[in-house]
């Protein structure tokens, strides 16, 4: 039995574990946010095998991390900073502590982009300002949101908003880009609005936002950003694309996947592929 560290516990991580533990090596996952990664954000997956009506990506993650913890899976809430191979073996350094594996994936997926205006930080600590719409537990029915972005993370966290009766205001610089149903459902959903125009600045406007963009602007209660993700990860000493009994998967080695089940799929094939260098084989 080796001892595996799994950096990320999104889809692919918490797959890959899964498939680790079934090997019978002794797992550990890093995860600095919640158990489940952006998966939780999704409105409705309707494309993963097994649930024929579709399943909201926050009750498919909490499936998952249920399955993880059910094969003694260690999940523990540290950010992990940088992995080291020092003398044939990984040390995981967080921000708390390090410790050392014989084998790593490193699944960290992606982090949201910031919309890059001035004062953006301090309206964040104003939580006038989201990135996740899973972070957003503060709102209520009749509350008036700004999505900015025009793809189909942005057209999903409309949706979902609609759901929980929610106006949704769509700023898009660029023309829409989704899929069709997705695209047809948002544009035939009464609460839902669409403003093709690139945003300007934003405010704190009392205890809302206030938002300009070219040729008007409005007043909101939150401003919600999906302007795309960019890959998080952690910092590699001593480690390349050859390095035996180290992998990585979903996000982290294919870049931007927006699907749970390659997402799953890589997650398994890393995890595969490890037992193999760690049992001697190819």
């Amino acid at each position: 039995m080796a001892s595996v560290a799994v950096v990320g516990a999104g889809p692919a991580g918490l797959a890959a574990a899964v498939q680790l533990a079934r090997c019978g090596h002794a797992v550990t996952i890093y995860e600095d946010g919640k158990p489940g990664g952006a998966l939780r954000n999704a409105r409705l997956v309707e494309n993963y095998p097994g649930f024929g009506k579709g399943i909201k990506g926050d009750e498919l993650a909490s499936l998952m991390v249920r399955q993880a913890r059910r094969w003694d899976i260690e999940i523990l809430r540290e950010n992990v900073e940088s992995v080291k191979l020092i003398k044939g073996t990984f040390e995981i350094h967080t921000t708390d502590s390090r410790e050392r594996f014989d084998g790593v994936i490193v699944c960290t997926g992606t982090s949201p982009k910031r919309a890059g205006f001035g004062g953006e930080k301090g309206l964040e600590n104003a939580r006038l300002i989201f990135y996740e719409i899973s972070k957003m537990k503060e709102l209520r029915k009749g509350s008036k949101i700004c999505v900015l972005g025009g793809g189909e993370a942005a057209l999903d966290y409309a949706l979902n908003l609609s759901d929980k009766g929610i106006a949704a205001t769509v700023l898009h610089r660029s023309p829409l880009c989704a899929i069709k149903a997705l695209l047809d459902e948002a544009k035939n959903e009464e609460r839902i609005a669409f403003i093709g125009s690139e945003m300007k600045g934003a405010r704190k406007a009392g205890s809302k936002i206030g938002i300009e963009w070219h040729g008007g602007k409005g007043t909101f209660d939150a401003l919600l950003v999906a302007v795309g993700r960019e890959p998080a990860l952690p910092e590699m000493d001593g480690i390349g694309p050859k390095t035996r009994r180290f992998k990585t998967a979903g996000d982290a080695r294919r870049g931007r996947l927006g699907q749970v089940a390659m997402a799953v799929g890589d997650g398994v094939e890393a995890a595969l592929a490890l037992d193999r260098e760690i049992g001697g084989g190819a």
